[in-house]
């Protein structure tokens, strides 16, 4: 499933499902259902459509969220899509997706991770990378990593909302700024003392 952003609304609706599931004790099954329909709104423009689409009448959408789910997904899942349908929410279906993802893993202790890296690292040190990482966020963490040569070398890790930049770049930048600052500081002590 591709990235989808989540807003609160969303996480409301997951945090519902996710409740629902627990209540149910089907969190693996429901999980593994709620994943493969990201993936099917992802790679069904179609259905895209179908559930963002302001112009659908309400029942048409219950009809047609019938016909494509009803007997093909749990009872669990069907009805809380119908309840999405009902409260005009359908269109944050994606985004519902993706909280849900996040909050499974979050209970299974779980964390992503987005590393980037000048250089793509080899397998034992995003192995390594990860292991690290983990041990001081006390979770297993699923790295992930994209390569953008502007930062020369160390990384950017971006874990939930917190942005960890150690990559040479920035440190290039913020040495040129202190020296900047300290050159300026110079130069107005010195108009001070003439």
């Amino acid at each position: 499933m591709a990235a989808e952003q989540t807003d609160a609304v969303s996480r409301v609706y997951a945090q519902a499902l996710l409740g629902l599931a627990e209540q149910n004790n089907d969190i693996d099954g429901i999980a593994q259902e709620v994943a493969d329909l990201g993936a099917l709104i992802d790679q069904n423009s179609d259905l895209k459509k179908l559930i963002a689409s302001p112009v659908i009448a309400d029942d048409k959408r219950r009809a047609m969220i019938q016909r494509i789910f009803e007997g093909k997904v749990s009872d669990s899942l069907y009805k809380f899509l119908q309840v999405l349908s009902r409260k005009s929410r359908l269109a944050t279906l994606p985004g519902v997706c993706a909280a849900f993802a996040g909050l499974v893993a979050e209970k299974r202790g779980q964390i992503d991770v987005l590393a980037t890296v000048a250089y793509e690292m080899n397998e034992e040190t995003a192995q390594r990378v990860a292991r690290e990482l983990g041990e001081s966020l006390n979770k297993t963490v699923n790295l992930q990593q994209t390569v953008d040569a502007s930062l020369i070398g160390g990384m950017r890790l971006r874990i939930g909302d917190r942005l960890i930049d150690a990559s040479v770049a920035t440190r290039l930048k913020n040495a040129a700024s202190q020296l900047a600052s300290v050159g300026r500081e110079k130069a107005r002590i010195t108009l001070i003392a003439d």
